[in-house]
């Protein structure tokens, strides 16, 4: 279930529900832009909603999810407030390429923080769980980290 809290979230699930409205998005971009090329404006028109849902949607429920919990205005309900005033005043494209770009960088974003998460805990897998101390006999021991203190 798609949580309206996604800070919350894992990597892994944020990665799974990021990409592909991601890709969502893209789609609807293009066929929002391409299809009045060839006289299916109707069509267009679709692709660009395609945009206003799979990236305004989940970026509308951060934002609810962040006026509430914090009382506080964030970048998610500005892009939206944004783009829903671009179609308002009657340009749709302008608005779709906004929540399109602002969609791609939140998954550049997740992806990035994954691996970075990921990164850090491959090194703290490195860490050892001993270490060799020198006793006050001058001869040197194994210890179990937590047995370690400061002189």
């Amino acid at each position: 279930m798609i949580s309206a809290d996604w800070s919350i979230m894992d990597d892994q699930n944020a990665e799974r529900i990021s990409i592909p409205l991601s890709a969502l998005n893209l789609l609807g971009i293009v066929v929002g832009f391409c299809a009045p090329l060839i006289g299916l404006d109707a069509l267009g028109a679709w692709g660009f909603g395609l945009v206003f849902l799979a990236g305004g949607l989940p970026a509308s429920c951060r934002a609810v999810a962040e006026l509430f919990r914090e009382r506080s205005i964030d970048i998610d309900l500005l892009m939206v407030i944004a783009a829903l005033a671009a179609a308002a005043v009657g340009a749709p494209a302008e608005g779709a390429v906004l929540l399109f770009l602002f969609s791609l960088s939140t998954t550049l974003e997740t992806l990035a923080m994954g691996r970075a998460r990921r990164e850090v805990e491959a090194l703290m897998a490195l860490r050892p769980e001993t270490a060799l101390r020198k006793n006050a006999l001058g001869d040197v021991e194994e210890v179990d980290l937590s047995r370690l203190a400061v002189g």
